[in-house]
């Protein structure tokens, strides 16, 4: 009898502790799942958009605040850094902001790009698509004016370029404006003798005419408003439809300097009369590039590198940041920007799409990007686009006041059309795009 009884616990305890250990390997093998599902986000030694193509720089363990920051988080100030962006602002006119026609929408417009960049925290800012207009200093005011409401301490300022278009491209003229916060950066002077333009903070391209990229260019004869193209690639001399634009800033009580080259290359694809002067195009071999490029864009990408060794050789530093609406599509990237990839880094993904689709929140073509000098001494990071659609989600405005807008145009064509997708046509058709330069510590004298 005791045997038996001993006999029977001994096949309990057994039975337990195998039920246990069963237990606790279920348990562990839980563990173990959840922690292999986990997504562990790369860190980047070079700290960019952490799509793009040319970073073979290996992930660390360190988690990047690029990848597990909300997108809010990106677009909060940081103290230990200052942010530059870029936009394309969509022939922005500040002479009509006042004026009779349009002045609603023209007030809500600079509004509205104001609006934009406070919320992301920026501190300088490249504009392209600043109209002619009128030969006036300064073509940004009602911008500046209304960021300076919305943050007195900035003390907000601009400086705005010439009217800047190469040969046979007048019709293509604009101007670029660079904004910033006086109360953070000094503009250094880069044109001391007014050679490259007329401000002696800004630097304008001196322009010079270049080879082209190899293309089957139109020939002189024009049938039927369609040109007729050569079935043998050439080259030709040519020159940037809006040549470059340079500003240079310098933190204040601070040794950290850079330079913002800021550019709007040709217009996308092969123009209306690519056998004029000054204006001849070609198709291009579409092998290597987006058959929806014309060779005069692609030209002005193949020669960016040039025109950056110019303006480092003028303005002395080596912490060059280039950033333009290029209008070069993510199939011609790395061919047409094949030069500058070998001293310039690409930070914003080729395939991140900045350009807003006629629908709403779909974005189109990925043309605006910013590279920076590898050999550059600066600490970037956090590099992103704000998604203009988000306008709306970020509570910055709403339908109604796009509907307001609509109702105050003079002319309101299409308007069936999704009022939400009216942010592309009131505001702009590109997102802006930033990056953030980690702080330099202040001299000590001060």
């Amino acid at each position: 009898m005791k045997k038996s009884i001993k006999n029977k616990l001994l096949s309990f305890l057994t039975l337990t502790s195998f039920s246990s250990i069963i237990f606790l390997a279920s348990c562990t093998n839980k563990v173990e799942t959840k922690t292999t599902n986990q997504v562990n986000p790369p860190s980047f030694k070079a700290k960019t958009d952490s799509s793009t193509s040319q970073d073979t720089t290996k992930p660390t363990q360190e988690p990047s605040k690029v990848s597990v920051s909300s997108e809010n988080d990106l677009y909060k100030k940081d103290d230990n850094y200052v942010k530059l962006g870029f936009w394309n602002i969509l022939n922005y006119d500040d002479d009509d902001v006042n004026s009779n026609k349009d002045s609603f929408a023209k007030t809500y417009k600079a509004q509205m790009l104001a609006k934009t960049i406070s919320f992301n925290n920026a501190d300088v800012v490249g504009l392209v698509e600043v109209n002619a207009g009128s030969n006036k200093e300064n073509g940004v005011d009602s911008i500046v004016k209304d960021l300076n409401n919305l943050d007195k301490e900035a003390k907000w300022t601009s400086i705005v370029s010439d009217s800047v278009y190469g040969e046979g491209n007048e019709s293509q003229k604009e101007r670029v404006a660079f904004i910033f916060k006086s109360s953070l950066f000094d503009i250094l002077e880069i044109n001391k003798g007014k050679l490259y333009g007329s401000n002696p903070y800004l630097l304008v391209y001196d322009n010079p005419v270049f080879d082209s990229v190899p293309a089957y260019f139109a020939k002189s004869k024009v049938s039927k408003g369609k040109a007729t193209f050569d079935d043998k690639l050439t080259t030709k001399n040519v020159d940037f439809a809006r040549p470059p634009v340079a500003a240079k800033f310098k933190l204040k009580n601070t040794e950290e300097e850079f330079v913002v080259v800021a550019s709007h290359f040709d217009s996308p694809g092969v123009n209306n009369n690519p056998t004029a002067k000054g204006k001849e195009e070609g198709e291009v071999d579409n092998t290597k590039f987006d058959s929806r490029n014309g060779s005069q864009e692609l030209s002005e990408a193949n020669h960016m590198l040039e025109a950056m060794n110019w303006f480092e050789n003028k303005t002395n530093t080596q912490n060059q940041f280039f950033m333009a609406d290029t209008n070069i599509k993510e199939k011609s990237n790395d061919n047409a920007f094949e030069h500058l990839l070998t001293q310039y880094k690409l930070l914003i993904s080729k395939t991140n799409k900045t350009t807003l689709g006629e629908n709403f929140d779909t974005y189109s073509s990925s043309y605006d990007k910013i590279f920076f000098k590898k050999e550059g001494k600066l600490t970037v990071d956090k590099v992103y686009k704000y998604p203009l659609y988000d306008l709306i989600k970020d509570k910055l405005t709403s339908e109604n006041e796009l509907s307001q807008v609509l109702e105050n145009k003079k002319n309101k064509s299409n308007s069936s059309k999704d009022i939400k997708a009216r942010i592309r046509d009131f505001i702009s058709d590109h997102s802006p795009v930033f990056v953030s330069i980690k702080k330099a510590l202040k001299n000590k004298q001060n």
